[in-house]
């Protein structure tokens, strides 16, 4: 590097002052070959200590890798196994319900109420799980069908009567704009929809407030969901949209759920040519209300592009 020597710590004061005076005098130290030993052999260990971690490193990846490929394989079967049981159950629970095997008593009608609610939430998990694993796998279809927004959220806010008010939750939903048509999965849109207004019941607590309104864009539209529960810190905002992550999830967690709405949410927005984001707080009004907690945008194109796996027209 062009140094005629080096002076090391911790200097010694008593043979500084004579020490740069040799190198003013022109004094070179000479190096004697030890030095280079030690520092190819110095430098052959770090390779040697790098190669091994880069081993290692690829071994790890390795087993991430087959362990995501068994959580989807686990995912999918646990699914199909908890799916094939629920259709009969669905179906006998509907006949007792119609009254078709035999009239039922105000106790036997409360009762039968009670398992129907527990059957649809199960079967909407399970529905959700088969989605997400489709998803996840890119072997989701989607139809292309022409839909109404508008009748997607008043479909879905009816559904999520019986989360408001089980949580005491006033509802306020703006007035829907006209013309509302688009073209995509109309199915899927009301479950993205349906799981923004469940989070919101959920997460609002007793008493609390959630307010609904869908706009119109140039090319999209769009369903805000705001509430007034304790919102979403910073740090949270993106994880709540990987699947399963939970803020809090303990076994001893407040709120129920798998995970998976938001995640869901997500994915099928942006195979639709949209998405969807989260504000906490609010920076907007919605449906005239200025809540404090969390606003949930879910956007869908009017007309998206083909999403991989869309099953087309039909």
């Amino acid at each position: 590097m062009g140094a005629d020597g080096f002076v090391q710590k911790p200097i010694d004061a008593k043979t500084f002052p004579k020490t740069i005076g040799k190198f003013l005098e022109g004094h070179k130290e000479e190096p004697d070959g030890s030095g280079e030993a030690r520092l190819r052999e110095r430098s052959q260990r770090i390779v040697e200590r790098l190669e091994k971690k880069v081993v290692e490193l690829s071994e790890a990846n390795r087993k991430l890798e087959e362990m995501a490929r068994l959580r989807r394989e686990f995912l999918q079967n646990v699914s199909h196994e908890l799916a094939t049981p629920m259709t009969p159950i669905v179906g006998y629970v509907r006949l007792l319900a119609a009254e078709e095997l035999g009239p039922l008593t105000p106790l036997q009608r409360k009762v039968l109420d009670s398992i129907t609610a527990s059957t649809e939430r199960l079967r909407s998990v399970v529905d959700t799980l088969l989605d997400v694993s489709s998803l996840d796998s890119g072997r989701m279809h989607f139809y292309e069908r022409e839909y109404d927004l508008g009748d997607c959220v008043r479909r879905a806010i009816d559904e999520a009567k019986g989360a408001f008010d089980l949580h005491r939750t006033k509802v306020t939903v703006a007035p829907m704009p006209d013309d509302l048509g688009a073209r995509g999965d109309a199915e899927k849109v009301r479950r993205c929809v349906l799981h923004l207004l469940d989070n919101a019941a959920k997460f609002t607590g007793a008493g609390g407030e959630v307010a609904v309104e869908v706009q119109r864009h140039d090319g999209s539209l769009e369903v805000l969901v705001a509430d007034s529960g304790p919102g979403v810190a910073p740090r949270e905002r993106e994880r709540v949209f990987e699947p399963f992550y939970q803020v809090d999830g303990s076994a001893t967690r407040e709120h129920g759920g798998v995970g998976l709405g938001l995640a869901f949410a997500r994915k099928v927005a942006e195979a639709l040519g949209g998405g969807v984001a989260i504000e906490s707080p609010p920076n907007v009004d919605v449906a005239g209300r200025r809540l404090a907690g969390t606003l949930v945008r879910l956007r869908v194109a009017r007309r998206p592009p083909q999403p991989r796996g869309a099953a087309g027209p039909s």
